[in-house]
């Protein structure tokens, strides 16, 4: 860390973003029948300066992780199997260690079940057993400490084989590689037994006083709560939330053009928003039966920046103000309804026509559109 550069910079945000984001979390235990077990992997080369490679371990015990480690190896592994090899050794030092302690608390013997991945479980198997040749003479302590815990009775490792398990239990994996968290869910839907400190006691307390728990905006709330605040909509635009203001992820507006085709009709519009605004566009549907080229008979609104052009600078006013632009100037170019697309194209007054027709409440072609005006 002499001369740390972007790299290192982009790590340490990681690890602040982290400890506050997770600040309120705890790790609560239960009663469970399962034993004490525990799982490592290893992540070869991973160390972007020296190519260490990281060794990651975690024991189970009353439905939750008690002891677990993630750090870079001593010496520089020279294969991925190496790298297993080292972290098997310290995973089975820390379960001789854990045995120990439960002996002492209940005076019972524990099996303990070290897991690791079913590509290197044979491979480390005849290391331990010494067939294969050529192992560091760095590694030889390790060979050793793997012999003589495998001929004792209550060897972690049952036998002398590590226990083959699948990626979706292997719980250590977070600790030495990045994958997506939807890659670890259990079949509960949790990883470990976490719960919001902080939010269950500002539960209890609320339950205590008689009061209904209040509920922590996500951030996609806290963004959408700021952009309401400051619309600035045009005159011929209102919003409303039929669901109360409390759920701010779904409201509708009501578009009254005072200029052009559609000029005095009425047309209410959807807004449905994620999580993940502004990350993502909120999804608008237009509720209104309307004949308009950029508008489908299902409500599907085509407009650019609900598409490709979205970019999280924008917001719900932008949105609201290209729903307005849509009825003052229809696009044919980039049709839903290619049928009024064409008329607009080839037939302006038709098309005008056809307009009034469908907000009057009759029918264009074979498809009726109930009045809107």
């Amino acid at each position: 860390m002499a001369n740390p550069g972007k790299v290192h910079w982009e790590a340490a945000k990681w690890v602040l973003r982290y400890l506050r984001g997770t600040s309120d979390y705890a790790i609560m235990y239960g009663k469970n029948s399962r034993p004490m077990q525990g799982y490592v992997d290893a992540n070869f080369a991973g160390d972007l300066d020296k190519r260490r490679s990281t060794t990651g371990f975690v024991f189970e015990h009353g439905n939750g992780p008690i002891s677990w480690m993630s750090k870079l190896q001593v010496t520089v592994a020279l294969s991925t199997t190496e790298a297993e090899y080292m972290a098997l050794t310290e995973a089975t030092k820390e379960a001789v260690w854990l045995q120990g302690l439960m002996k002492e608390l209940d005076g019972k013997v524990r099996v303990l079940k070290v897991g690791t991945h079913e590509n290197v479980a044979d491979m480390l198997t005849k290391l331990i057993g010494g067939i294969l040749r050529g192992i560091p003479k760095r590694d030889s302590r390790n060979r050793k400490v793997l012999q003589r815990r495998c001929s004792k009775k209550g060897f972690p490792l049952q036998g002398c084989k590590p226990i083959m398990i699948k990626c979706v239990t292997d719980l250590v994996i977070l600790l030495v590689k990045a994958h997506a968290a939807s890659s670890f869910l259990l079949e509960d839907g949790t990883v470990i037994n976490l719960f919001k400190l902080k939010g269950q006691k500002k539960e209890d307390t609320a339950s205590a006083n008689g009061r209904a728990p209040i509920k922590k905006q996500s951030a996609g709330e806290l963004r959408l709560h700021k952009d309401i605040t400051e619309l600035n909509l045009p005159n011929t635009t209102t919003i409303s939330f039929p669901n109360g203001k409390d759920d701010l992820m779904n409201f509708e507006i009501s578009i009254r053009p005072d200029e052009g085709y559609y000029l005095g009709g009425k047309f209410l519009f959807t807004f449905q928003v994620s999580p993940s605004y502004p990350y993502e566009p909120p999804k608008v549907r237009c509720k209104t039966k309307v004949y308009h080229p950029n508008i489908d008979l299902e409500g599907n609104v085509c407009l650019n920046i609900l598409r490709e052009d979205w970019k999280p600078v924008l917001n719900v006013n932008t949105v609201i103000y290209g729903l307005n632009l849509l009825f003052m100037q229809p696009n044919d170019e980039d049709p839903l309804n290619h049928d009024a697309a064409a008329v607009l194209r080839n037939n302006p007054k038709m098309f005008e026509a056809n307009v009034r027709r469908a907000m009057a409440g009759g029918y264009v072609g074979q498809i009726y559109f109930p009045r809107c005006l």
